[in-house]
């Protein structure tokens, strides 16, 4: 996942083909979610922390990034 900081655009690069993604706000909300994309637009998103949870077959992978 890349870039962090991110401004527009957050891009996934993964071994496993993945079934979702969500991104989630500092208070737990569900803000956003995408299915089978590489590249996902997060410029309507306000800047603050988020933590994004990418479900596969096998894994769940949940890391966090910064948007500016």
């Amino acid at each position: 996942m890349w870039p962090n900081p991110v401004r527009d655009q957050l891009q996934f690069k993964l071994k496993e083909q993945y079934q979702q993604i969500q991104i989630f706000g500092a208070s737990g909300c569900l803000c956003l979610t995408e299915s089978k994309k590489n590249i996902i637009d997060i410029s309507q998103l306000e800047s603050r922390m988020y933590t994004v949870k990418i479900i596969g077959k096998k894994t769940i992978y949940v890391a966090q990034f910064v948007k500016r």
